[in-house]
């Protein structure tokens, strides 16, 4: 993880001045190794935050919710991208939001199932979980971008997701936020539940 290139050239761009650091994130950015997001981001802050545990890194926001934010990330140590989600600022100062951040950590690490994203790993001081990344749309953004769906198609995803709520019934899990923006649609036309 740490020996990582992009690894390395975050450490270097680190040492650079701030005029020649701002030029080659530019350059970067332009010759596409960065994203917009990225950036901006290194353009603000310690270029070594982009990189959690020495092996996950910050590609982009994809998500956001009421107790954080899901980015798109790239796993250093076995070359792919995840997802990962780490609570907001303000939850992680907040002891009440963190404990329930946590306790999402506990339930979503013990749920296997193959309509529910699993979890991969979790983040070093429970700081952050780490998802598969699913390729694809939420319903939210299918029907946002799309139109109605297909009922057949409806009626698939309305069984996926009510099978995996079934099943997290019966770990004692109940999903308090099941909404168009949880539910993903893969590539291979399944649904799977998100946010428990």
């Amino acid at each position: 993880g740490g020996d990582d290139p992009f690894a390395r050239a975050l450490g270097e761009l680190r040492e650079l001045p701030r005029p020649e650091r701002d030029q080659r994130i530019t350059q970067l950015t332009g010759e596409e190794q960065l994203t917009k997001w990225q950036s901006q981001q290194l353009r603000r802050h310690d270029p070594l935050q982009l990189i959690l545990d020495k092996r996950f890194l910050l590609l982009e926001p994809v998500a956001r919710g009421g107790m954080g934010i899901v980015y798109r990330a790239f796993d250093l140590d076995s070359d792919q991208t995840v997802a990962i989600k780490a609570p907001h600022t303000r939850v992680s100062n907040k002891e009440r939001r963190l404990a329930r951040f946590r306790r999402e950590i506990s339930i979503s690490s013990n749920l296997r199932h193959p309509h529910i994203v699993p979890v991969r790993n979790i983040g070093r001081g429970l700081r952050f979980l780490v998802f598969d990344f699913i390729e694809g749309l939420s319903i939210g953004e299918l029907i946002l971008h799309h139109g109605p769906q297909d009922p057949r198609d409806v009626a698939r995803w309305i069984s996926d997701i009510a099978d995996a709520l079934a099943y997290a019934g019966t770990m004692g899990v109940i999903h308090r936020d099941i909404k168009p923006s949880n539910i993903m649609v893969t590539e291979q036309n399944s649904a799977m539940l998100l946010d428990l």
